[in-house]
């Protein structure tokens, strides 16, 4: 048998040092000893309480009682030591009639028992009975009860079929015959004075509860739970542990007892109902010890916490939200959440509570009018806490006011212009056309773009192919249920960009491919606007579409809604070692979305490949997309070569989708930049400069960029200078002068350096990789360590000419840059 004295110092030593961070036991210990501590501890502590300043002056050499350690448990220490005088503010008088039935259920815990059944059998206030019902238990629990506690009449033992612990529990209150009702689990303990504090602590009360340590063996961690009685929070999550829990028996008369089809949260819902009429008392102090170690088998069954939480809150959640639901249930569209959200939260759940608890933080709607997050941002200043629910906050302050609850009025004027801009082609043939449409993990995706799919898409020949990488949601379930002509490739790993949209374009049957991501949302007509466009113009490889940004619930980036996200790329070059060249949109985030310059069909060098129609004898004469890129720059290096192979590509004005990408920009792979750096810098290098000298804007709407560098002795060459700047203005080139010579800092927009310096150090000069740098010399004086730069030339009267002649000659003509 295990001394039930030894057995409550190592309690009250966990709760020291984990509750009240008392760390020097040893020294603990040493005040134990001095004290004869060890023969009743209750006893001592009330004794340590009266004496621990008489002993500090007595007693000197006892170190521990000026210890910072000491001092810093001493008031704790008289907390608990109050306990054992039976003064203080749970102090009162135990009712001569109370007799407490303790109900400890039990499954297959022999080994630790014996320390929960002792903390009953020495509590102070001895009018209880014991219940222990066993849960059948095969690990020998039954035998060694009999062998150790046989003799205690208090105790009562019951083996029933495991059922579970609400079984075992309500068996034993069947059994009970107390009119005060107490629990303790098989492996936790009481303090020796629970029993007597609580019941001094109810008085006229109909149930009482106080603080529980936790020793968590699973994580090593220490904590309480002692929370201040709160009906609401009590609605929304458990803090009263039932160990920690005692009530009068006409409780379980009038509520019964614990719900059996319960597996978990069994206790919470018994104390919800039992403290409906009534808050319990709280006795503050900590008087239950709780172990929680998953080494040993539970009672309860572990599984699906959400699903019976869920339980939990389905049964009281109209008590919780009562104003909330008089407020919204007559505007509030059952049919109309169900139909949008349904299968991502718990079938437990009606619509209302889940939209009341948890639907309104993630953005969900009410009804098919009101935009949760619309109006949160709108009015972002008004709701400031995440606890305010918006729709409650509109009926209850908005609606009179004449809040706007939707962005449908904006992009209703967006679909409505476009309707009117649509070209409506008429075809005496529908081509067949292969949608490709990659997909992981995204199910929600894929609603949005196929609901009226083929309505949207004005044009009736087509087919789809979704390459699904591996999804882990309901993607492919989804896609099966589609009444369209559907293909689903179901990969076993998350395959590139490149990679997917080549193995879907080797089974395609159409004429043309279409490359679709899953995040766009179309709008009427799209599709017959990119077909129009590829048909009725020649020599036209490939078309792409307007792409705008839906409303962003995101607030740092709310503005960027309804704006453009795509209208046809140009390059921009910078300074980046890696990546010289980067796609630029230049109505990116504009609010002008049909804007004349935007509003026609145009040729452009880059569309993106979110929505990119492709002819396939093209998309297979240049072998698809390159696989050596993993998402990123493919559809731009696609671009090129179609370009380079001398085709066109267009973008269709009017072929108007939502992409649902984010607004913030991603970080894009950087062996992708290398990558494509490596295939494109000579050949871009000599296609930008061409397109600036000539002023054909459409490689880059950069001017062409020229900076002279002179020194003191830059007067020399006045006439010079002179004529490259007049040659400047003409052309409308941008040109700059710098006269110090220690300035090496070079704008990443500058082209061309012409230095009139040799003392200039052009080999550590911080500028775009690719800038052409030109030495100009007076006769007979060129330095021979100066040979960093490009082009060397001899100062002359015609010096523009010369210049402009040396970089066609150098730059452009030369097959070796292709």
């Amino acid at each position: 048998m295990i001394n039930s004295g030894d057995m409550e110092i190592e309690i009250w030593k966990d709760v020291l040092v984990n509750h009240f961070g008392f760390e020097d036991l040893e020294k603990f210990e040493e005040i134990i000893l001095f004290n004869n501590f060890l023969t009743r501890l209750s006893k001592e502590f009330t004794e340590l309480n009266k004496s621990h300043k008489a002993l500090n002056k007595k007693n000197k050499e006892i170190k521990v009682m000026k210890n910072s350690s000491f001092r810093r448990v001493a008031k704790p220490l008289r907390k608990v030591s109050s306990l054992f005088k039976g003064k203080g503010k749970n102090s009162g008088e135990v009712a001569d009639d109370y007799f407490v039935s303790v109900i400890m259920p039990t499954h297959n815990r022999k080994e630790i028992i014996s320390d929960a059944i002792d903390s009953v059998l020495n509590q102070t206030f001895k009018n209880f009975e014991l219940i222990i019902v066993d849960d059948g238990s095969d690990d020998g629990t039954e035998d060694f009860i009999k062998d150790n506690y046989d003799e205690f009449d208090k105790i009562k033992y019951f083996k029933i079929n495991h059922n579970g612990i609400s079984r075992a529990r309500n068996y034993a209150l069947e059994k009970s015959m107390g009119n005060i009702i107490a629990y303790l689990d098989s492996d936790n303990q009481w303090c020796s004075k629970f029993l007597e504090v609580m019941l001094k602590k109810l008085g006229k009360s109909n149930c009482a509860y106080c603080g529980l340590n936790i020793n968590d063996k699973n994580n090593g961690t220490n904590y309480t739970l002692n929370s201040k009685f709160n009906r609401k929070n009590l609605l929304k999550e458990n803090f009263i542990d039932i160990n920690s829990f005692i009530h009068k028996r006409k409780l379980y008369e009038s509520y019964g007892g614990f719900d059996e089809d319960l597996k978990r949260f069994e206790d919470w819902d018994l104390i919800i109902r039992y403290t409906k009429e009534s808050n319990p008392a709280h006795v503050k102090d900590i008087l239950v010890n709780q172990v929680i170690d998953d080494s040993y088998e539970t009672i309860s069954n572990a599984k699906s916490l959400d699903e019976y939480r869920d339980i939990i809150h389905e049964r009281y959640w109209k008590e919780l939200y009562v104003k909330e639901y008089d407020i919204i249930k007559n505007d509030f569209d059952e049919d109309y959440y169900v139909d949008e959200y349904g299968e991502e939260f718990s079938k437990v759940l009606t619509p209302i509570h889940h939209f009341l608890s948890r639907g309104y933080k993630e953005g969900k709607n009410p009804n098919n009018e009101f935009n949760t997050l619309f109006y949160r941002n709108q009015h972002k200043k008004l709701i400031k806490n995440e606890e305010i629910n918006p729709f409650v906050y509109y009926l209850q302050n908005g609606k009179n006011k004449g809040h706007k609850i939707n962005y449908y009025d904006e992009k209703s004027k967006i679909l409505d212009t476009n309707l009117r801009l649509l070209s409506n082609y008429k075809f005496d043939d529908e081509p067949l056309v292969s949608i490709i449409i990659l997909n992981k993990d995204g199910s929600h995706h894929l609603k949005r773009l196929f609901k009226d799919f083929s309505y949207k898409t004005n044009y009736s020949n087509f087919e789809i192919i979704v390459v699904d990488n591996d999804s882990k949601d309901d993607s492919r379930d989804y896609l099966r249920s589609l009444d369209l002509n559907i293909t689903v490739i179901e990969n076993s790993e998350n395959v590139s960009f490149a990679k997917g949209n080549n193995d879907a374009a080797k089974i395609a049957k159409g004429d043309y491919i279409l490359l679709l991501n899953n995040d766009i949302e179309p709008t009427y007509g799209w599709l017959n606007e990119l077909m129009g466009t590829i048909i009725y113009n020649d020599n036209v490889a490939s078309v792409g579409a307007k792409l705008i940004y839906p409303f962003i619930d995101d607030p740092k980036n709310t503005k960027k809604s309804f704006t453009i996200q795509h209208s046809g790329d140009i390059l921009r070059e910078t300074k980046d070692d890696i990546c010289l060249y980067k796609g630029h949109n230049q109505n990116k985030f504009s609010k002008n979305i049909f804007d004349s310059e935007i509003s026609v069909n145009k040729k452009r060098l880059l569309v993106t490949g979110a929505v990119l129609l492709i002819k396939k004898s093209i998309y297979e004469e240049l072998s698809g997309l390159d696989e050596n890129y993993w998402y990123g720059y493919e559809d731009i290096d696609f671009n090129l070569r179609v370009h380079r192979a001398g085709y066109d590509t267009m973008f269709a004005s009017s072929a108007l989708l939502f992409h649902h990408e984010s607004a913030t920009r991603k970080t894009i792979d950087r062996n992708n930049h290398k990558v494509f750096c490596q295939k494109w810098s000579k050949y871009l290098f000599k296609e930008l400069l061409q397109d600036k000298i000539e002023k054909n804007y459409f490689f880059t709407d950069k001017k062409l960029d020229i900076l002279l560098v002179g020194d003191s002795s830059f007067g020399k060459f006045e006439d010079s200078v002179h004529n490259i700047a007049s040659y400047c203005v003409n052309n409308d080139y941008n040109f700059n002068i710098n006269l110090n010579v220690n300035d090496l800092n070079i704008n990443g927009q500058t082209d061309i350096i012409v230095s009139f310096t040799q003392n200039y150090d052009i080999k550590n000069i911080d500028a775009r990789k690719n800038i052409i740098k030109i030495l100009v010399y007076s006769k007979d004086k060129l330095n021979q360590n100066n040979m960093d730069y490009d082009i060397f030339i001899e100062e002359t009267d015609n010096l523009v000419e010369v210049i402009i002649s040396e970089i066609c000659s150098t730059y452009l003509d030369s097959t070796s840059m292709l």
